[in-house]
């Protein structure tokens, strides 16, 4: 079993997670039919709820999900 995360380095992550996610989002010159929005979202949904699964097994890898599911949350959320 692996050690804990961190709540502050979880915090961080998400914040500079979502602020990429974001800035993404800005850089695009045209935006994307709706319908791919909706499935970036389901997709972050889901690595979300991977995210969860991995917090008490795999800590790096649940860090990495975490990144992961909110950067792409962010990108869909923006457009």
């Amino acid at each position: 079993m692996g050690a804990a995360l961190d709540t502050g380095l979880c915090l961080a992550v998400a914040a500079l997670a979502w602020l990429l996610g974001n800035a993404l989002q800005m850089q695009q010159p045209a935006l994307w039919p709706q319908a791919s929005y909706l499935a970036l979202a389901g997709l972050a949904f889901a690595v979300l709820v991977a995210w969860r699964a991995l917090v008490r097994r795999r800590p790096r890898g649940a860090l990495i999900a975490l990144w992961l599911g909110l950067a792409l949350l962010a990108y869909a959320s923006t457009g």
